[in-house]
């Protein structure tokens, strides 16, 4: 089953990624960050690269603050997984505002590339050959190619 979770930050790129699981028929839950458990928070940990910091809202322009400064070498210095847990959930503000997860994959945001991840693999000839045959027409039309 697939796992939406949801926060403050990207509100459009959460209708967007729900609508996309609607319109592919994929089985889902929605919760919100705050209510993520600790077993929830360790298998997400387990599908990232790098660790919280993936998980950590982009820092472009809150790199010069000192508060978001400060938050970030919090988590990173936290001394337990229950503690990183204690931030997500009381400043949801400073993470990405969606998660996409099941057992085996991870998307952070929306990226329609990425979320095609969560087709099942039996599906994906007919996600490529079916669902998007109108999307690709109207790329290739796009891109100033015609049929």
């Amino acid at each position: 089953m697939i796992t939406v979770f949801v926060g403050l930050n990207n509100k459009k790129s959460i209708g967007t990624a729900i609508q996309w699981l609607k319109a592919h028929h994929l089985s889902y839950k929605v919760k919100h960050i705050e209510e993520m458990t600790l077993s929830e928070l360790i298998h997400i940990l387990s599908l990232t690269d790098e660790g919280t910091s993936e998980l950590e809202a982009n820092p472009d322009h809150k790199a010069r603050n000192k508060a978001w400064r400060q938050m970030h070498e919090a988590i990173e210095n936290a001394e337990s997984l229950r503690e990183v847990q204690t931030f997500i959930h009381s400043y949801p503000q400073h993470f990405h505002g969606l998660f996409i997860v099941d057992e085996q994959r991870l998307v952070i945001g929306f990226n329609a590339n990425e979320i095609r991840c969560f087709v099942p693999r039996e599906n994906r000839h007919v996600f490529i050959n079916g669902l998007h045959s109108n999307e690709l027409r109207e790329h290739l039309n796009v891109r100033g190619y015609t049929s």
